[in-house]
């Protein structure tokens, strides 16, 4: 049996990492994200994101970096058990140059665009984000590339065993 295939934006993570000095109504997105981390950690779920994250996620909203920040980003971005990275290749690059091209998706940024065809490389049917950008042209992506573009708490393929309310009280390190 294939395992749903999702792709995580660096917005998530930014936030994830961020705790307290993130928007209001943004915890329930984290606490998603988590979820959706934990069930690809157990294997229910295959997770990527682009190379291209490392770069994006360096440190939280209120930009401190401490040591705790740097293991949890390196323990979830780089460690290959959670999340798989896909390198940006030139393929990638033309498939996020062709999304105005060819698809005349517009409003999204070179970074965004990126994140898009890396997805859609993988073979993801979520696009999980919390960017603004992304959002406003789901309906369109949706219709022309058949990928939801979504808030991590939108997420159709998040089994329900992961869904109960008291699954990540000792889960801080994700």
């Amino acid at each position: 049996m294939n395992k749903p295939r999702l792709y995580i934006d660096s917005s998530c993570f930014i936030d994830a990492i961020s705790g307290a000095n993130i928007e209001d109504g943004r915890d329930k997105e984290v606490d998603f994200l988590k979820r959706i981390l934990k069930a690809s950690e157990q294997g229910d779920l295959d997770v990527f994101t682009s190379g291209l994250t490392i770069a994006e996620v360096r440190y939280p909203r209120n930009g401190k970096v401490t040591e705790d920040v740097k293991r949890v980003i390196k323990s979830i971005l780089s460690s290959g058990k959670i999340v798989s990275l896909v390198e940006p290749t030139i393929f990638i690059s033309e498939d996020a140059r062709d999304l105005k091209w060819k698809y005349d998706i517009s409003g999204l940024g070179g970074a965004d665009a990126i994140h898009l065809a890396t997805a859609i490389s993988q073979s993801c049917k979520e696009f999980i984000t919390v960017e603004g950008k992304p959002i406003k042209q789901a309906e369109i992506i949706k219709s022309k590339l058949d990928i939801r573009v979504i808030k991590p708490s939108e997420t159709i393929y998040l089994p329900d065993s992961y869904k109960q309310d008291n699954l990540l009280e000792n889960t801080e390190e994700i």
